[in-house]
C-alpha cells in the first residue's frame, strides 16, 4: 500500500494545481459565474483529467468559433 502513496499524492497535487490555474483564469477573465463551488472543486481535484479535457474543448471551440 505504501507504494501507491506517492502516486496518489502526485495525482492530487495535479488536481490542486488544476484548481489553482482554473481560478487564476477565471480571475483574469472576470467571469464569476463560471467559478467552482466547494463541491465542484473537490470533484475537479479528483477528476482533473476529465475536467481539463472539457475545459480545453470548450476553450478551443470558443477561440476558433468563426461566427
Amino acid at each position: 500500500m505504501s507504494v501507491f502513496i506517492p502516486y496518489i499524492s502526485l495525482y492530487l497535487l495535479f488536481g490542486v494545481a488544476f484548481n489553482f490555474a482554473y481560478d487564476k483564469i477565471i480571475d483574469s477573465l472576470d467571469i464569476e459565474e463560471n467559478r467552482f463551488n466547494l463541491i465542484e472543486r473537490a470533484w475537479a481535484c479528483i477528476l482533473w483529467p476529465i475536467a481539463i479535457t472539457v475545459f480545453l474543448v470548450a476553450f478551443f471551440k470558443s477561440v476558433f468559433n468563426n461566427d
